[in-house]
């Protein structure tokens, strides 16, 4: 299995297509491997160990990076992880469309590394329009062949939104290393274990064995947000994923999300995410898009 090499034929069945979308929910330990295309990762729930040849990274809830053509990877120790792989074949950097994007030294650190696999960090709000934009190439592919037209333009015009945002963010310092990096880890689990509730600062000291002062530092240096502000928006992110999963009504989301007061819900879901609840639905109805749809793993 150490030899195996997935190649593009058996993952893009339309000879037109030059991105695919899969869930992994969830996914399961899988031994290394290597492709002849690139591999874009979002994790979207759940823990694991991502592990190549060399090195070992531990997953979590908005951890993003991309496996480079040849290079073997594999998962382990996985709970309940969820992601979102977006492969691409490298004929698609041809088209000169791309030359603006490969010129960006976001796209050279992230498709040409001059180390290993460099695991990002999105913040909540990041990865949730990261996540909306990948629904839609996914849902724009399933149309190929059908009588939808428009179907491979917005699918090649949202892969582009798509690239050129994540190119943008990632010159955002990786998680630390060593000692460091292991107890941001153990501050990120617990924020995620706690996402009914409002969080302290004082909490998260103990947690991190940090000063507020080395707690806060750290915290932007890997998220740009401050242990709060980043709760909140994770909490948000929840509710935004019960939004448009379930027919629970904005009351009832509101206090899932350890929110007490719909009204105060309210509006900190349209100060994090620059509308209403009830617009947010909307927005996914119009759509169409169903998170819930499974897909067998590989």
């Amino acid at each position: 299995m150490n030899d195996t090499i997935l190649t593009f034929s058996s993952i893009f069945y339309n000879a037109n297509q030059n991105v695919k979308i899969l869930k992994r929910e969830p996914e399961l330990v899988y031994p290394l491997h290597g492709h002849d295309f690139y591999e874009l990762v979002i994790v979207v729930s759940g823990q694991g160990i991502h592990f190549t040849e060399s090195e070992e990274v531990a997953l979590s809830p908005g951890s993003l990076f991309l496996i480079p053509i040849g290079m073997k990877h594999g998962y382990k120790k996985v709970q309940d992880l969820v992601l979102y792989n977006i492969m691409i074949r490298k004929e698609l950097f041809d088209l000169s469309i791309y030359q603006d994007l490969t010129k960006m030294p976001g796209f050279v650190k992230l498709f040409r590394p001059d180390k290993g696999v460099i695991v990002y960090r999105l913040t909540p709000v990041e990865a949730s329009s990261f996540i909306a934009l990948v629904q839609i190439i996914k849902k724009e592919n399933n149309q190929h062949g059908g009588a939808l037209r428009g179907s491979q333009a917005l699918s090649f015009a949202t892969t582009l939104t798509l690239l050129v945002n994540i190119c943008r963010i990632i010159q955002r310092v990786p998680l630390e290393e060593s000692s460091v990096k292991l107890r941001m880890s153990t501050v990120f689990t617990y924020l995620d274990d706690n996402l009914s509730r409002n969080v302290s600062t004082e909490e998260l000291m103990e947690v991190a064995n940090m000063s507020c002062s080395t707690l806060n530092r750290y915290f932007k240096r890997v998220t740009g947000l401050s242990p709060i502000e980043y709760h909140l928006q994770k909490r948000i992110s929840n509710a935004c994923e019960l939004i448009h999963l379930t027919g629970k009504s904005i009351e009832q989301i509101a206090e899932l999300s350890g929110f007490s007061d719909a009204s105060y819900f309210s509006r900190q879901f349209k100060k994090v995410m620059k509308m209403s609840p009830s617009v947010y639905r909307d927005s996914w109805k119009t759509w169409g898009l169903n998170q819930s749809t499974k897909e067998n793993p590989r």
